[in-house]
């Protein structure tokens, strides 16, 4: 085997190694971010059958692959919270966050005005759309960000409810 096709396989598995090392640090982050706001982290379990995403870009895609589910209730709201990879022509991945309840329970932070926001079988379904300059990079929000959310929706509970 020559120098030149070591090279490439070892460049080639530091690049597989140092995205599997993102995508474990972002498991870390979204399990503990569950575990402290008291809501359940499933990981790539499949969503759950209540969340309605019809009317949203992740409605009937063949390609939709979860990731980071988190579940529960959430100040007597339920709460889902997940990220997904959509593996259509071009593949792109989002994080949506969901709460059974009206729109309000999302106060948009002037900070995030690329958010877009859908209420649509009770639901009301919070995520960034495709081509929105805000994502990261990844398309993913910061475990901060999906934390502000949260907060926001418990604070909206607590006053509504």
């Amino acid at each position: 085997m020559s120098w030149w096709t070591v090279l490439k396989y070892f460049v080639l598995g530091i690049f597989v190694s140092a995205e599997w090392i993102e995508e474990q640090r972002r498991t870390h982050g979204m399990r503990s971010l569950a575990r402290n706001s008291g809501l359940n982290f499933l990981g790539k379990l499949s969503l759950p059958g209540a969340l309605c995403l019809y009317g949203t870009p992740f409605q009937a895609v063949n390609g939709l692959k979860t990731s980071n589910l988190i579940d529960g209730t959430l100040r007597g709201l339920h709460v889902v919270v997940f990220d997904c990879r959509v593996m259509e022509k071009e593949e792109w991945q989002r994080t949506v966050i969901a709460a059974r309840t009206t729109p309000d329970v999302f106060t948009s932070p002037a900070h995030h005005p690329e958010l877009q926001l859908i209420h649509i079988g009770g639901w009301s379904v919070l995520f960034y759309p495709k081509g929105s300059a805000a994502t990261h990079g990844n398309g993913l929000m910061s475990i901060e960000e999906v934390e502000e959310h949260l907060g926001s929706i418990a604070n909206e509970a607590t006053r509504i409810g």
